[in-house]
């Protein structure tokens, strides 16, 4: 009776660890959805600031066609995964009105015109998620008109798109975003596997070029800032025109005194020579060190407008337009984004090699298993003999 007693506490007792793993299990994946959709909540709340300034009759037409469609998951997951190499080539129309426009853009207009387009982009989102099909096209054209603006910003206009670097668009002043702003703006495109492999390979070629760049210039203003702000030698050149003044010949001068003065004429005119030289010398290779400089610019400009090339290339419109808004209120910045991709290619890499080695781990135990029972299956050497004995004694 206790045997039986306790057999079935026993029982209830992993009953009731089961029950307690189970909630507990349950419990975890309601948190994680918990912070899945506080998260969104925060976007949805960032994208609501934006679309507070968007006309309301726009958004309600907007809402109104939307509200005519439905659309699945799976439509949505299609279209992500349409190519969009036209988009790259598009990126490349920059024309004259738009390269006037941008350069004379200022902070303040630059700002401006980047929170009108992030209205728009937000509400062709917001369209898009309702029904993706028609709105595709527009979203498309809007993010090629965000990325061919902000290419041709750092390509005409550096200085004002290196000052918007850190500034908060709803704030209003530079402050540096948070440490975790820009992995979640490269989380939220879900890029897939082959994207963030492309990704390694991209940085694997562009960061060794920008920093041989980097150093390259620091070289560069080094020995700029060595040359003499003015000219070398205009102060040996006063004193000797002084020195030709105080010694030059009167009629009271003896031969000698006549004698020394051309003399010093003579080192007074070697060293202004030699002062107009030098100054030369300096003008030219300050013109050579600038015109280095302006290759060193222009080859960093190229070297990084290859990540827009990439992303345009590699990426769909839904993944820009969704990269834009978690920027948001930053200007999107490639160089952070594809770091923190290259961090999520590094992490899942990991991942794929430690379930590889589970699985080979996985694989030797099976065959160790198969092994065992095998051997197991098959009769002992010490029973054979006793069966073979048994059969001759019959």
């Amino acid at each position: 009776m206790k045997k039986d007693r306790v057999k079935k506490l026993q029982k209830q007792a992993d009953a009731l660890c089961n029950r307690h793993n189970a909630l507990a299990s349950e419990n975890s994946e309601l948190k994680k959805r918990a912070d899945v959709l506080e998260d969104l909540l925060k976007q949805r709340n960032a994208l609501v600031c934006v679309l507070e300034r968007v006309d309301p009759d726009s958004m309600a037409a907007a809402i109104s066609v939307t509200q005519q469609h439905d659309v699945d998951s799976s439509t949505q997951q299609l279209l992500q995964q349409l190519p969009q190499q036209p988009m790259a080539s598009s990126l490349t129309s920059i024309d004259q009105e738009l390269v006037a426009q941008i350069m004379a853009l200022s902070p303040a207009k630059a700002v401006d015109f980047w929170v009108a387009a992030v209205q728009q982009l937000a509400l062709l989102m917001h369209m898009y998620e309702r029904d993706p099909l028609p709105v595709l096209p527009a979203l498309s054209e809007a993010v090629v008109s965000c990325m061919r603006w902000q290419l041709a910003l750092h390509i005409f206009n550096p200085g004002v798109a290196y000052a918007l670097l850190d500034f908060n668009m709803l704030l209003g002043k530079h402050v540096a975003p948070p440490a975790e702003h820009w992995s979640k703006a490269a989380s939220a495109g879900n890029l897939t596997p082959d994207q963030l492999q492309s990704i390694g390979t991209l940085l694997g070629l562009v960061k060794p070029r920008l920093q041989q760049l980097e150093q390259e210039k620091e070289a560069l203003l080094e020995e700029l800032s060595s040359l003499p702000g003015g000219y070398e030698g205009e102060q040996d050149m006063a004193a000797a025109a002084a020195a030709a003044a105080g010694h030059r010949p009167g009629p009271a001068h003896s031969s000698s005194s006549s004698g020394s003065a051309t003399s010093n004429s003579s080192s007074s005119g070697s060293n202004i020579t030699a002062a107009t030289q030098r100054r030369k010398e300096v003008q030219r290779r300050r013109q050579e060190l600038t015109a280095a400089l302006t290759r060193n610019c222009a080859a960093w400009r190229v070297t990084t407008q290859m990540r827009a090339h990439w992303l345009s290339s590699n990426c769909t419109p839904v993944q820009l337009a969704i990269g834009i808004l978690q920027a948001f209120p930053y200007m999107p910045h490639g160089a952070p984004v594809l770091d923190c991709s290259k961090l999520l290619a590094d992490k899942l890499k990991q991942k794929q090699q430690e379930q590889k080695k589970r699985n080979q781990q996985h694989a030797q135990q099976l065959q160790q298993q198969l092994q065992q029972q095998h051997l197991d299956s098959m009769p002992s050497a010490s029973g054979a003999e006793g069966t073979a004995a048994t059969a001759v004694e019959c």
